[in-house]
């Protein structure tokens, strides 16, 4: 009976209460340049640094949902100002590590056009290669 249990119940694929200590995770500077107005009469160029989270485990699922969460927070014009596609690729290869920014680099290469919706779905794709599809049930 008990082994029937077991297989009813299953593990959640990220825990309901976070386990990663945000204090303690290994940080790296991102910085970006950008030229406001630049068709304007006074163009004004603009820098903006923050200290984004690294993940360099892709077993660490958590870890990995939360590194792309606050990278795609820190992509607003608010903030890094990471408004084409090429710079968000180019960008986000600076936040993983490891076996993931070679499976991030590949996704990456496969890409031809590096819109900011075509970021988004190559996003997508390197989270279904860690995570499968049937993860949400």
């Amino acid at each position: 009976m008990s082994s029937v249990a077991a297989l009813s119940l299953r593990e959640a694929i990220l825990p309901l209460k976070s386990t990663i200590n945000t204090d303690q995770l290994r940080t790296v500077k991102v910085e970006h340049s950008w030229t406001t107005n630049a068709q304007g009469a006074n163009p004004q160029n603009k820098n903006y640094k923050m200290f984004l989270p690294v993940c360099d485990d892709p077993s660490n699922k958590e870890l990995l949902i939360y590194v792309i969460d606050q990278f795609k927070d820190a992509a607003h014009n608010d903030r890094l100002h990471l408004s084409t596609g090429a710079d968000r690729y180019s960008k986000f290869r600076v936040v993983v590590e490891g076996s993931l920014r070679l499976e991030w680099q590949a996704i990456s290469d496969a890409q031809p056009n590096k819109t900011v919706d075509n970021f988004a779905e190559d996003i997508r794709t390197l989270i279904s290669r860690f995570i499968g599809p049937t993860a949400r049930d």
